[in-house]
């Protein structure tokens, strides 16, 4: 659904932090807009007051994903982070239970929440005694939003059953404890449907075009998930998942990325890539083709630690061969 690359920002814990250029640039209207129609001797402070609301906001998300990310790594699914343009995304290896991928979806809110709550103590009991807050506005500002944005986002994100939010995952993982997989990701996702239509009316009416595009991006997202079959979890009844058939849309992605391999458009190759691995189960060797081409692509675009994690999960092939050779001087 989203941009699934972008440039590599810090790696903490063994966790990949990449920022894509969207999320820039959504940032930056946030930092500069705040200014349009303010006086001139009010610009500087405006300016500022934007860039408290983007740190805030860039702080929140890190610790939201990073919630789901620890939580993946405990279960060894390999997480990574990209801030993209709607905000976060942890990307990871499909989890081997519906417990553990509803504890990866659960943790990120929660980190968020606690973290809100810490930085209220913080705020309470330290940075209020010294005065901190009164002698520096901006830094009241900063905490006002991090608390703020923290509180809103985890709650939007737990309680609305829209996919792909937390809480619409969340919700697909119960109705598939009560009914067939068919039945449960047919559910969730007219749900899904059902919440985004209104949402979408009353943001075009009342809270800016931004979100509104927003919502109407991800209701397009939702009829596609329903018209195409897509799996949702990635596994079906406990069995594993690498041993699934491959659906034809997958089938159609493999082949997109394919071409693009061979026409030398090894961005295009790799973005469909991400797309497929974003799709859920898939045969054994529909997957190894897949981190192929993935460090193929990666190493052609010298984007070399990206490409370590997939030379080491991809077959011993002749291209994968040479692509090793390509990245091996630029790896420690």
């Amino acid at each position: 659904m989203f941009e699934r690359s972008g440039f590599h920002f810090f790696t903490f814990r063994g966790i990949d932090v990449a920022v894509s250029p969207w999320y820039l640039l959504l940032m930056a209207f946030y930092m500069f807009s705040p200014m349009l129609g303010s006086g001139s001797g009010n610009a500087a402070n405006a300016f500022f007051g934007g860039l408290m609301t983007v740190l805030a906001i860039t702080v929140s998300l890190i610790v939201h994903e990073f919630g789901h990310g620890f939580v993946a790594k405990f279960y060894r699914l390999r997480p990574s982070i990209l801030l993209h343009g709607f905000g976060g995304l942890c990307s990871h290896d499909i989890a081997s239970s519906d417990k553990d991928d509803a504890l990866v979806v659960f943790a990120g809110p929660a980190a968020q929440l606690v973290f809100a709550g810490g930085v209220f103590l913080l705020n309470t009991f330290l940075l209020a005694g010294l005065n901190l807050g009164t002698a520096t506005p901006l830094l009241s500002s900063f905490v006002y939003a991090l608390i703020f944005f923290s509180v809103f986002w985890a709650l939007l994100n737990l309680l609305l059953p829209i996919w792909p939010l937390d809480g619409g995952q969340l919700f697909h993982l119960f109705l598939r404890r009560l009914m067939p997989e068919d039945k449960a990701r047919a559910l969730a996702l007219r749900v899904s449907i059902f919440l985004l239509i209104p949402l979408g009316i009353f943001a075009f009416m009342k809270a800016g075009i931004f979100l509104a595009i927003l919502i109407v991006y991800i209701l397009m997202y939702n009829f596609q998930l329903l018209n195409s079959g897509q799996d949702l979890a990635g596994r079906a009844s406990g069995a594993r998942a690498a041993q699934s058939p491959a659906s034809a849309f997958q089938d159609e992605l493999l082949g997109d990325a394919e071409r693009a391999l061979a026409d030398e458009d090894f961005r295009e190759a790799y973005r469909v890539c991400h797309q497929l691995r974003s799709t859920g189960a898939m045969p054994d060797k529909m997957l190894a083709r897949v981190w192929e081409i993935l460090a193929v692509s990666a190493v052609a675009m010298e984007r070399f630690e990206e490409a370590e994690s997939y030379l080491e999960r991809a077959p011993n092939t002749a291209a994968v061969r040479r692509a090793r050779e390509l990245a091996q001087p630029h790896l420690g």
